[in-house]
């Protein structure tokens, strides 16, 4: 999990090499965007992208269900 794509972000700072290194390998991560970052957000992410609703068993079971691929 990493707890925001922000502004930092967003410019290529912070956290974005890590993020990228994630996607990049299949390593499926949960990131917090604000709604002001999400254009940013898309055209970094790009077709990976799978939008979650702030709830916290939908979004557990989505976890599961990419852990479970990632290791089939």
């Amino acid at each position: 999990m990493v707890n925001c794509f922000g502004k930092h972000e967003g410019e290529g700072q912070d956290l974005r090499e890590e993020v990228g290194m994630a996607v990049a390998a299949g390593i499926p991560i949960v990131v917090a965007v604000n709604r002001q970052y999400l254009r940013q957000w898309r055209a970094f992410a790009g077709e990976t992208l799978t939008p979650l609703p702030l709830d916290a068993g939908e979004i557990a079971d989505w976890c599961r269900r990419a852990v479970a691929e990632v290791e089939a």
